[in-house]
């Protein structure tokens, strides 16, 4: 095989990463076989394998060990109209259409709150109380990551000329947006997580009698997560038992922050009081 042909194949693969031989024979028309193909890019180290699951989780593991509590936030939101054992209790009582969560990803706490509609004003809303309520407790937001997919509730119209009214938010308060890559959700995984876990523990089997009784129930649910559930992902340690040993000198008051409905800040503005209470 002649070095232009193998110089081309190595040129391809560098610029597809995860394409096999197959595909690059098949969109570049190369001449040698897909065996050869193989051979050459193994030669020459641009065949490496697969990670296998526990090792991908183990890796994750260590990153989230080295991380600083608050480092890094993952948001998403979700959708309660598709949870079949949720849905009759949400059209007969007016219960929440939507749940906005965000989750500490080196700790594993959670906050969520809810709305009727999904929109950009909500996830703006959302993402101020949180960075409000983390300030409080002083906890140094400058610099902190906040990931979220590509939805238009994050990131406004795709035809929009500036950043968006989300986005405005967490560049004044020094947070650092970033976005995964398109069809990429695996990134979101520790939010992604979270979601299936509330929706199992909470959503699927809770009776709600109304909205006030669904707030309750939900912020019962949420300091459950944050300072009782144990994840054995995490060495069978709380959010809270993690946080007191990366930061031992903060109030774990930090973990706790009601959800609320996110129409009622439309109201009342978009720094809203709430009460925390002395003890969990």
């Amino acid at each position: 095989m002649i070095a232009e042909e193998e110089q081309e194949m190595l040129r391809l693969r560098d610029r597809h990463t995860k394409w096999g031989p197959k595909r690059l024979k098949d969109y570049y028309g190369l001449k040698a076989s897909e065996g050869a193909i193989y051979r050459v890019l193994r030669q020459r180290g641009k065949i490496k394998r697969r990670k296998k699951k526990w090792q991908r989780r183990q890796d994750l593991r260590e990153l989230k060990a080295n991380m600083k509590a608050f480092e890094k936030l993952q948001t998403d939101t979700k959708y309660l109209t598709d949870i079949p054992e949720y849905y009759p209790k949400m059209v007969e009582r007016r219960l929440p259409k939507f749940q906005y969560g965000v989750r500490v990803m080196a700790i594993g706490a959670s906050f969520f709150a809810y709305a009727d509609e999904l929109s950009l004003t909500y996830t703006t809303l959302f993402a101020k109380r949180v960075i409000d309520h983390l300030k409080c407790y002083g906890i140094e937001v400058k610099g902190m990551e906040e990931q979220t997919d590509n939805g238009s509730e994050y990131i406004g119209s795709v035809r929009a000329k500036g950043p968006s009214a989300y986005q405005k938010v967490l560049a004044n308060a020094g947070v650092i947006h970033t976005q995964i890559p398109p069809r990429h959700c695996t990134w979101q995984s520790d939010i992604e997580r979270f979601n299936g876990l509330i929706e199992e523990e909470f959503y699927m089997c809770e009776p709600f009698e109304d909205r006030e009784d669904f707030l309750a129930k939900a912020y019962a649910y949420q300091l459950f997560f944050n300072y009782g559930r144990k994840n054995r992902w995490r060495d069978d340690r709380t959010p809270a038992e993690i946080l007191r040993e990366k930061m031992p000198e903060v109030d774990e008051q930090v973990l706790n922050l009601p959800p609320i409905r996110l129409e009622t800040l439309l109201a009342t503005g978009p720094t809203p009081g709430y009460h925390v209470p002395d003890s969990v």
